[in-house]
């Protein structure tokens, strides 16, 4: 073999393999939505027996209303103790 379709079989052999690593990402918080605040620039979700709180700047229209059971993937992050995540991905 060249060693062009080597570097090319290794290539496509690489991305399949980080898309199936994507899929099995874990998300960070899970449960039913207690509250939801939206403003202007940015929405605030309370997740029930959770004292996370979760931010999303308003990019997209979110349909989600109170007491959706909801996964959260994204990242999290420490201010004044108070845990904020700013989600990727919110599924219900």
């Amino acid at each position: 073999m060249k060693k062009e379709q080597i570097l090319l079989i290794l290539s496509v052999l690489g991305i399949i393999i980080l898309l199936v690593l994507i899929n099995f990402q874990k998300p960070i918080l899970a449960g039913k939505i207690s509250s939801i605040k939206t403003s202007a620039d940015s929405t605030t979700i309370n997740i029930e027996n959770h004292k996370e709180i979760i931010t999303i700047q308003n990019k997209t229209k979110l349909n989600l209303q109170e007491n959706d059971s909801i996964k959260i993937y994204g990242r999290a992050s420490l201010f004044k103790n108070q845990t904020f995540i700013f989600p990727d991905k919110i599924t219900k």
